[in-house]
């Protein structure tokens, strides 16, 4: 996700960090990953897309993206930022919708949220864009990532204050357009800004997690519809990209795509019942009437299992809204797991997650393209070593940082630190050079680095999300 600064909106760079880091997720992903001993439902083959924003017309000019050669790439859908605050639109959104659409993808918009600004002023403001992109699109979303105004804000909004201005924002926004509110956050977000709330476990979730294989989902949630793994450099656009995998199948993201309103399942017939009766031989009758209930009995029972697991497998809703806003219920009764039947991994199991697209477009062309700059978000590509690395605890390389930031240690501590995590050596000093540009700055958000060692939740790829939503 892309931000701008709210007391002056422009275009936002993001520095070498998100190349150095968060690449890995998208370049690199490893095959017959296992997961946690919870586990996350995860389609086998997800369809993958991408989300952008201003950052990727670096010419400011709307053909900066050639929206044909991306869905040429295999993108199959497009998220688009369209405001932040209530004061900022991005001035190309509604040409990337067009172009996007006409190129043949599904298409939808996120507002990025500014939590300690009016959330219904907010909400007015991208209710106006909702509508104008219409129901045949993706549910519109709410972007969180931080607490703060910008990124020299040192006074958070408190979780309480947070989940106000959430519930104000997501009632007023479905009130004026009648759409569920998709929600896309990280983990330290929901956990610690959020409080880790419950309230939204049945809305869509849109959940970046930088990893080899997804961890357990905070808020309840059960399932992720979209899962924001990295970043990638495709064809059409220049520079990188966060990319996307839609956790389901085509005509799942299409029927989501449609006001993210499920398609009616029909119903499994009932079973015949046995009527077969003879007075003659009561004795026999009873004694193969006997056989033939407990037959149908398990037939019933398999037929029972089998109409769920039809269900699962054709279910195309979204999540459907909560239960405790009047202004939001749903008359949907179907089950709020979009990818309820895709495979679960878990620490018996394992999934294939090589495909999906992920590797699509100029990927593999990406090592050592010499016009991958910093500006671009640039850098080395990673292996699955590195990919890996991402999955692993942050403590160490949290402290080395606060060392840094006490005038203690140096930008060299910072890129050794990242070497024995597991990155290679141009990745390890392009993260140790956005470090210290953010304390240089007096941009790095050292509560939520003291907040976020403290406890075993997070690992190095959602360090890199905090990060980079305080470069500037």
């Amino acid at each position: 996700m892309h931000i701008s600064n709210f007391r002056t909106p422009t275009q936002r760079r993001h520095r070498a960090i998100v190349s150095a880091l968060v690449t890995a997720a998208a370049l690199a992903i490893a095959p017959n990953a296992v997961a946690n001993a919870q586990g996350v439902a995860v389609n086998p083959n997800p369809i993958p897309g991408i989300d952008v924003a201003s950052y990727q017309h670096p010419n400011d000019k709307n053909e900066d993206i050639d929206w044909k050669a991306v869905h040429g790439s295999g993108q199959k859908f497009a998220l688009i930022k369209a405001t932040e605050s209530d004061s900022y639109e991005n001035p190309h959104w509604k040409y990337d919708v067009d172009q996007a659409r006409a190129a043949g993808m599904k298409v939808g918009t996120y507002h990025f949220a500014r939590v300690k600004q009016s959330a219904k002023a907010q909400a007015d403001a991208y209710a106006k864009v909702v509508k104008t992109v219409g129901d045949d699109s993706l549910p519109p979303v709410l972007d969180l990532e931080v607490a703060t105004d910008n990124a020299q804000d040192k006074s958070p909004l408190d979780a309480a204050g947070v989940q106000r201005w959430v519930k104000e924002f997501t009632t007023e926004l479905e009130k004026q357009t009648g759409r569920p509110t998709m929600i896309y956050t990280y983990r330290y977000f929901w956990l610690e800004a959020m409080g880790d709330s419950q309230d939204y476990k049945d809305h869509p979730l849109w959940f970046a997690s930088y990893t080899d294989v997804p961890k357990p989902l905070p808020g309840g949630w059960k399932h992720m519809v979209i899962w924001q793994k990295g970043q990638e450099n495709i064809n059409g656009i220049k520079g990188d990209v966060d990319i996307n995998v839609f956790n389901g199948t085509e005509d799942e993201l299409n029927s989501f795509a449609s006001s993210g309103k499920p398609k009616e399942q029909p119903k499994p017939k009932e079973q015949p019942k046995d009527k077969d009766a003879s007075k003659d031989n009561k004795d026999s009758k009873d004694k193969d009437a006997s056989k033939d209930k407990d037959a149908t009995k398990d037939d019933a029972s398999k037929n029972k299992d089998t109409s769920k697991d039809d269900k699962a497998t054709t279910s195309q809703n979204a999540p459907s809204k909560p239960q405790d806003n009047p202004t939001t219920q749903s008359n949907d009764s179907t089950s709020t797991n979009l990818a309820q039947d895709k495979q679960t991994i878990g620490p018996s199991g394992s999934v294939d997650m090589s495909s999906g697209g992920l590797s699509s477009g100029n990927s593999s062309s990406t090592p050592g393209n010499p016009a991958r700059t910093k500006e671009s978000g640039s850098s080395h590509a990673f292996g699955s070593s590195n990919l890996q690395a991402m999955s692993k605890g942050n403590n160490d390389l949290i402290k080395v940082i606060l060392a840094l930031a006490e005038g203690k240690g140096s930008s060299d501590t910072i890129a050794q630190a990242a070497t024995s995590a597991g990155f290679d050596e141009g990745s390890s000093r392009s993260f140790a050079t956005e470090v210290q540009t953010q304390v240089d700055h007096k941009t790095l958000p050292v509560n939520d680095l003291r907040r976020m060692s403290e406890s075993d939740h997070y690992d190095i790829g959602d360090l890199t999300i905090l990060l980079r939503n305080f470069s500037d």
